[in-house]
Parts: C-alpha cells; sequence; structure tokens
C-alpha cells in the first residue's frame, strides 16, 4: 500500500494498492468494523442495503465476516431485474444456507427506491432490455422463487439503512442518471451511517478504433471523479482506496462494454458517512 495523500480535500484519506488481495481484504474489514462500530453504539441489529447485488460473491465474505464478530444484522439485496441477481442469491445459498434467515431480497430500481415495481427488464446477454415482464409473472417463474418477499411490493422509507453498499452500483445503471441512485441512497441512509461502495474507472484506453461508439463513451466517463464530487456534497468522505492496473480477461468482451482488454483501469472503494 502507498503512503496516504493529503492534498485530496475535506478529510478524505486516500490510498493505493499494488495487490488485489490486499485491496479486497482492507475493503471487507472496513465493511466489518463499520457495522460493528454501529452494533455497537445502537445495540441493535446492523440494516445493511446492498445495490445492484446482480451476480455478486463479494456478499459471502461479508456475511462470513458479520457473523465471525457476532454482529446481529439485517442484509438487503436488490436489483432491478432478476437475472443475474439469481445468480448471487445462489452463491450465497449455497456457501450460507443458514444465513438466508438474515437475507431479504427486493427488486427495485435505484433510481427511485420510493415507487414499487410493476414491470421488470428481463436483460439479454448484451446487456440492453430483452423484454418487460409484469413483476407477477416474474414472482411466479420458479426460477425467481427467492423474489417470494417482493410480493408485498416494497419501497424504502428515508432514513431506513445503516449501511449502503454496492460493488459498481452507479456506473452501470441505465434506468437514469447515476446521481439520481446517490441522492436515492443518501436519502434512505440513517444519520450516522456508511455509504461504502466499488466503482472504476478507464483511465487509459488500450485501443480506440475497435471500440464502437458505446463502448467509447463509457470508457470516458470519469465515473469515479464525478462519484466522488456527488458524494462529497452531500455526505462526509472518509476515505477511498484504490488500485491501477491493466484490464485483462480471456474471454470474449461484448464490444459496447467500457473497459476492454489491455486498458489501465482506477477501481476505487469509497466510504462517506451521513452526519
Amino acid at each position: 500500500m502507498a503512503s496516504n495523500n493529503t492534498g485530496l480535500e475535506r478529510t478524505m484519506d486516500e490510498s493505493y494498492f499494488k495487490d488485489e488481495k490486499e485491496h479486497k481484504e482492507h475493503h471487507l474489514n472496513r465493511l466489518v468494523s463499520a457495522a460493528k462500530e454501529i452494533f455497537e453504539r445502537n445495540k441493535r441489529a446492523v440494516r445493511i442495503v446492498d445495490l445492484a447485488t446482480g451476480p455478486n460473491s463479494f456478499n459471502i465474505d461479508i456475511v462470513d465476516g458479520l457473523e465471525r464478530e457476532d454482529i446481529d444484522y439485517e442484509f438487503v439485496l436488490s436489483d432491478i431485474s432478476p437475472v443475474h441477481f439469481s445468480i448471487g442469491y445462489e452463491n450465497l445459498k449455497k456457501a450460507n444456507p443458514k444465513a438466508l434467515k438474515n437475507i431479504r431480497c427486493v427488486l427495485m430500481d435505484s433510481c427511485d427506491m420510493k415507487t414499487p415495481l410493476t414491470e421488470i427488464p428481463m436483460w439479454s446477454g448484451n446487456g440492453h432490455p430483452k423484454e418487460m415482464w409484469p413483476i407477477a409473472k416474474v414472482l411466479k417463474d420458479p426460477k425467481y422463487a427467492f423474489l417470494k418477499t417482493c410480493t408485498e411490493r416494497p419501497s424504502f422509507s428515508d432514513d431506513t439503512f445503516d449501511m449502503i453498499i454496492g460493488q459498481l452500483p452507479y456506473g452501470s445503471i441505465n434506468t437514469g442518471p447515476y446521481q439520481r441512485a446517490i441522492k436515492e441512497s443518501v436519502r434512505i441512509l440513517r444519520s450516522g451511517g456508511y455509504h461504502i461502495v466499488s466503482e472504476f474507472q478507464v483511465e487509459i484506453l488500450a485501443n480506440v478504433s475497435t471500440r464502437n461508439d458505446r463502448s467509447l463513451a463509457g470508457a470516458k466517463r470519469r465515473v469515479v471523479t464525478d462519484i466522488m464530487s456527488t458524494l462529497e456534497n452531500m455526505l462526509v468522505p472518509i476515505e477511498s482506496y484504490n488500485m491501477v492496473y491493466k484490464y485483462k480477461e480471456s474471454v470474449t468482451i461484448d464490444p459496447t462494454q467500457a473497459i476492454q482488454n489491455g486498458d489501465i483501469v482506477r477501481y476505487s472503494v469509497l466510504v462517506h458517512k451521513k452526519i
């Protein structure tokens, strides 16, 4: 880990890691320590929501960390579509079936968490909506039985959660500007709560000529920079920790995807607190 950068505005502490394992361990420890702080302060279960869960497997480590520290918790996994969401849920179910008693899964648009969804986008392989399904049709499909809690048409009120977390929850949004989703996250976060999310942005493009317009536009977005700026107008910045690396992927990449083989990428975890 490199030395801290003290030149950032306000109190944000910026660190850089060279080792992916060390970076991930620091991320996990930061999440668990934040939950432990809240649990010991409030003497009740910590309410956590994971935005845009998708096929995320990191939640397995988070749950293990919470249980290792004897932290009581309520964990809400959320996504706008069940297609990839089901993978993340099944991974968690397989790894720690006993944890499911503390897990709730909901279909939710991060850009508007006050309004229950009535239609659900069923994503195709290239990331575009394949078709819209009524939520009743989704809930009847045996593949999505894990969404049974969605029958109550959930919406999130103000000051609902102690922690907002997510793996790339904003940069991947395509239902509206991610600034809307950030405002929604701040709305549902309780005072004293933590907002801890990871995002990436392309620092150097490896190939411009092989990208289509959508990929090029995505690669040029300063997602991490923009999200940091937006959050710091609403929450107290605590810490960011980063990795800069060359992206390598052996499988074929969707030509519309922002990140491509050979790109130099900045991957950042941003920690903020609501006072």
